[in-house]
């Protein structure tokens, strides 16, 4: 399977111009061979802002403890990453907040397979929206979007080409 990817080295105060809010310090596109698989969005953030976009998005909180990152799920569960972990995961009003209606990263995110499948009910292997968290609480915090492939390719254009 080939993949075209691109890669965003500065930081941007806005990613693209009518998404997320915030500081970001590398966004990263992945386009799959097949022409009906969603692409994936990687933005790298590095914004104090990181925690309210989780708890947000998820409803998860993070949190720091003796200098090590934790999360603590919406059921009361504490998860300590080693040396990282996924969470998955997202509310409508969540989305919403990140990614305002109207926008072309919204709909890029409410087109894809993964969204509807979720929606649906169905089991997905990695939810549309994740977030990888280092137990490094210096480190940064990497958003994963699942996004519609014709939206995913016009964003992509957009930042790289």
């Amino acid at each position: 399977m080939s993949e075209n990817t691109g890669q965003g080295g500065a930081t941007n105060p806005t990613l693209p111009r009518d998404g997320m809010r915030g500081r970001t310090d590398a966004v990263q596109m992945i386009v799959p061979g097949d022409p009906m698989a969603d692409c994936t969005m990687r933005i790298y953030l590095g914004s104090p802002t990181v925690p309210g976009l989780i708890r947000d998005m998820t409803g998860a909180e993070l949190g720091v403890t003796d200098g090590v990152q934790h999360v603590v799920l919406p059921n009361g569960s504490h998860l300590v990453p080693g040396p990282s972990l996924h969470i998955g995961g997202f509310t409508e009003e969540g989305i919403d907040r990140a990614l305002p209606p109207g926008t072309e990263m919204a709909a890029a995110l409410r087109t894809g397979n993964t969204y509807r499948k979720e929606k649906a009910g169905e089991w997905v292997p990695r939810s549309c929206v994740s977030f990888l968290v280092p137990a490094d609480p210096g480190a940064g915090v990497v958003l994963e979007l699942t996004i519609g492939r014709e939206l995913g390719n016009k964003i992509r254009d957009k930042l790289y080409m």
